[in-house]
């Protein structure tokens, strides 16, 4: 009890460094997220009292937890150094992701909406969305980096090329979900962007969950295949087709599980309408609910 093995002390060093890494990194968010958005980010939140600011900003630190417990998986460094060097790359690059991850969002995917300006006027709703690209954005990257089993600099690449797929595959089921939203709404192309500038937060609360959702379906598409460093490209593209077929059975599995939760409702109407938020609330708890389900099971 009172006498530690050289292999205790070592991964209590160890851990120390990991978090004081872990800190710095959380502190650097606040920062770029200023930076970013070219506010002072404790103004927004504390002076200005910006609800939408302090919600995208919990995001980003949910996020980069979460991508960090990918970072921090495995056996530690051969030395301290070593290690709070691979802490902080691995961070560094999450961050830097989580970033081209709302920027991907903003610019490509909801080009109609500006949801960098509409937090900085506190729309709630814009600020949902953020929320959910984000966390879904993390979920990937963490997969990613569980998935690879190269260490150090070589698994960057791989990585990266993980951080690709996802952004292909939610571009995809964000378009999907647009699509469904304009045939709903007598064909207008970009009402669901409006809707989301209007502050329909129960829409964004749904878009949310479904990005989520189908972070998670990739993540257990991982599952299926198995990482090979010596045709790791081919694995990659095995992998992308994967996260399609999981995120389109993801999307079936939700619509009957939805069907059958609340029998008779018209989700749609409800949550694009009505802005039900407990009927949103139930479908992002499904999503989500099935996302991880898919994940456990297969991964």
């Amino acid at each position: 009890m009172n006498n530690f093995s050289h292999i205790d002390l070592w991964n209590l060093q160890a851990l120390g460094v990991d978090f004081v890494i872990i800190f710095l990194l959380f502190v650097s968010l606040r920062l770029v997220k200023g930076l970013v958005s070219n506010v002072h980010a404790t103004d927004e939140i504390a002076t200005k009292d910006n609800f939408a600011f302090g919600v995208s900003f919990a995001g980003g630190i949910a996020a980069l937890a979460i991508v960090l417990t990918g970072a921090s998986m495995g056996e530690f460094a051969s030395s301290l150094l070593e290690e709070a060097k691979n802490m902080a790359l691995f961070g560094i690059i999450g961050l830097v992701l989580i970033t081209a991850g709302r920027w991907f969002q903003d610019k490509v995917v909801l080009s109609q909406v500006s949801l960098h300006d509409q937090i900085a006027k506190d729309n709630l709703a814009a600020a949902i969305v953020d929320v959910g690209n984000v966390i879904a954005v993390g979920i990937v990257i963490r997969a990613s980096m569980s998935w690879v089993e190269t260490e150090g600099y070589q698994a960057i690449p791989v990585i990266i090329a993980g951080f690709v797929v996802s952004q292909i595959v939610l571009t995809l089921a964000s378009k999907y979900r647009v699509k469904l939203f304009a045939v709903k709404s007598a064909g207008d192309k970009d009402c669901m962007q409006q809707a989301l500038e209007d502050g329909n937060t129960a829409l964004a609360l749904r878009y949310a969950g479904y990005l989520m959702g189908v972070a998670l379906a990739i993540t257990a598409a991982s599952g299926f295949v198995v990482y090979d460093a010596e045709n790791v490209w081919l694995a990659v593209a095995m992998w992308a087709v994967m996260a399609v077929v999981l995120s389109l059975a993801f999307a079936l599995i939700k619509l009957i599980a939805m069907k059958a939760i609340l029998p008779g409702v018209d989700i749609s109407d409800e949550v694009d309408n009505q802005k039900n938020l407990g009927v949103a609330a139930i479908e992002l708890a499904v999503a989500v609910a099935i996302g991880l389900t898919l994940a456990s099971l297969l991964s």
